[in-house]
């Protein structure tokens, strides 16, 4: 069987073409957003997601990043603060017993949240030094609450 240029690269260039004119890509669910700075946490791979950005912090530090997730406070005693977290129970060290999974957030909006209810952050990652630690916190972070729960364990 003789192969026949023509009728390879013709319907192939079609194709290139069509997909760069629908804007098919690796960013194409962030329109009107710059797809380098922006980054949304979906239930599928979360939990990759939130190890990626932990591992590789300067890679991801100055960008937007949009997360659901529950509510939680803490009271921080070293420094006399509450402190506001977006998480999910992801897989702990051993089997899945149930690690926080997610961000500390910052907002100027009154945070009246009760305990585990569900909410959307959107904000800047940065991080802070505290002590000799360094922390990541998401910051002048957008807080709207979510209406449904959500699947509130995740495995990936």
């Amino acid at each position: 069987m003789k192969f026949n240029t023509k009728r390879f690269i013709l319907p192939t260039i079609i194709i290139i073409i069509a997909m760069l004119a629908t804007g098919c890509g690796k960013n194409s669910g962030n329109k009107g957003k710059d797809p380098d700075d922006y980054v949304k946490i979906t239930e599928n791979l979360y939990v990759h997601w939130i190890n990626d950005i932990y591992t590789n912090i300067d890679e991801y530090e100055g960008k937007t990043i949009e997360i659901d997730g529950m509510f939680s406070i803490v009271k921080d005693p070293e420094v006399n603060k509450d402190k506001y977290y977006v998480f999910r129970v992801g897989p702990g060290c051993c089997a899945n017993d149930g690690a926080m999974c997610g961000f500390e957030f910052q907002s100027k909006q009154p945070m009246n949240y009760k305990e585990q209810e569900w909410i959307k952050v959107k904000g800047k990652l940065k991080t802070y030094e505290q002590g000799t630690f360094t922390y990541l916190c998401l910051m002048d972070c957008k807080v709207t609450k979510l209406s449904k729960p959500q699947q509130s364990v995740v495995s990936q």
